[in-house]
């Protein structure tokens, strides 16, 4: 089953403006390589200003998921949060909560934001 592309909104409300067409190709085309910018160079993607922030996720949502598809957020919930590597977006681009990499050195980060 073909991945769906990003939507927009997230793409032009939350990524960096000159990473837009890298994260858009490269959740399509590339998922491993987008893997790694969430586990260790999440600032190449995001402003700072999404660093630490942690929104409210609404339980009844459908999400993207990388590395996976379109599902429920309580299915998301079970299979990540909290693990560390992970990325979920809203399915209409309104929101998205991402993780780094856990490290015994170096704790998760979260980085999300809301419209």
């Amino acid at each position: 089953m073909a991945r769906q592309p990003l939507p927009e909104q997230f793409l032009t409300r939350f990524v960096k403006r000159d990473m837009r067409e890298r994260v858009a190709h490269e959740w399509v085309k590339k998922p491993d390589r987008l893997w790694g910018r969430i586990c260790h160079h999440m600032e190449t993607l995001f402003d700072d200003k999404y660093c630490g922030v942690e929104i409210a996720l609404d339980k009844e949502s459908r999400v993207f998921v990388l590395p996976g598809e379109d599902q429920p957020i309580r299915v998301a919930e079970v299979e990540g949060i909290g693990s560390g590597s992970l990325l979920l977006v809203a399915v209409d681009g309104s929101w998205f909560y991402a993780e780094t990499e856990r490290d015994y050195q170096v704790p998760v980060e979260v980085w999300s934001g809301k419209a």
